[in-house]
């Protein structure tokens, strides 16, 4: 009777994560204490709400770089909004609508200009961080106001754990469900896998990929407006490389490269690795150029294995 084992990328980025998750806890003081696991959680939360976005947006066969930028602004924006006046409720709803027309505009210039999705985004990452810059003269922007959206939104529901950690656990389930159990998630696939067969297929490609972009820019605006409910602050250089962390956390938790495939959970586990890599080497005593390093390496090493063995690993004939 033959064995076989089917090993998926979610349980590769399972193993993977477990197994920097002992390393630390050996070689790492007080890595596995009740703070440690709260900063690594609290730090994969904003983070991993981008990388939700990124996610779906490259099984769509399309990336986006400006998410960094998205980020920093939707924070810009509810801070600058407040610091003037403008109800926190209301400033969070221009935050939203931030992300929904640099989506559609990163979306509409993609698909209807055949411009590729990495020249369109890093041209809109630019052009968003010099506004943004610009604007801010480049200086940070505290504020000391009050209210209960703001204190739910930057708050913890119990100590260590910040609030956006259940907000983005909310997050993966909700678009894990509309992932794998919707036709958008089909359609998402298929605009992927193969532009041409969907259109034939007579599937909306184009309609598809822009509100994947849309999704993307939406949640990195609503990521970096929790990261200025918790910090109270803004600071003009937030989310910069947060573009190719979201890509390479995507990819190491399964997501092709190429387009036609992703999994959120894959995605989950990608972004607590790139937790883990942060924390645990602070924890060791090195620098944050030996993380940038590390993961750079973890990243080629996992394409390489993903290029250069299936997903299946057949055990017994």
């Amino acid at each position: 009777m033959s064995l076989r084992i089917k090993i998926t990328p979610e349980l590769g980025s399972l193993i993977s994560f477990l197994c920097i998750f002992i390393f630390f806890g050996v070689f790492a003081p007080r890595f596995l204490t009740i703070e440690s696991i709260g900063s690594m959680l609290n730090m994969a939360a904003e983070f991993g709400i981008v990388v939700v976005g990124v996610t779906l947006l490259m099984t769509g066969g399309e990336f986006d770089l400006s998410v960094g930028s998205v980020f920093a602004l939707g924070s810009f924006i509810f801070v600058s909004a407040i610091s003037n006046g403008v109800n926190p409720y209301l400033a969070f709803v221009f935050v939203i609508l931030s992300g929904i027309m640099i989506g559609l505009l990163n979306g509409l210039i993609t698909v209807k200009t055949g411009i590729p999705s990495f020249l369109t985004t890093l041209g809109t990452m630019l052009f968003w961080r010099g506004v943004m810059l610009g604007l801010s003269g480049g200086q940070t922007i505290p504020f000391q106001i009050k209210s209960r959206l703001i204190e739910n939104a930057g708050g913890r529901f119990v100590d260590p754990f910040l609030n956006s950690v259940w907000i983005f656990l909310v997050t993966v389930l909700i678009f894990y469900l509309i992932f794998e159990h919707s036709r958008y998630g089909n359609w998402l696939r298929a605009s992927g896998g193969n532009k041409i067969v969907g259109e034939l297929m007579g599937l909306p490609v184009n309609k598809t990929k822009i509100q994947a972009f849309i999704v993307c820019s939406v949640l990195a605006s609503f990521a970096g407006f929790l990261d200025a409910c918790r910090l109270k602050t803004f600071n003009p250089l937030l989310g910069q490389g947060m573009e190719l962390e979201a890509i390479a956390a995507s990819v190491l938790g399964g997501t092709s490269l190429l387009g036609g495939y992703g999994t959120l959970i894959g995605s989950l586990f990608g972004v607590l690795i790139i937790s883990a890599l942060r924390v645990g080497l602070v924890m060791m005593g090195m620098t944050v150029y030996i993380y940038f390093s590390l993961v750079g390496v973890i990243l080629i090493v996992a394409i390489l294995i993903k290029h250069r063995f299936s997903v299946k690993f057949i055990k017994g004939a």
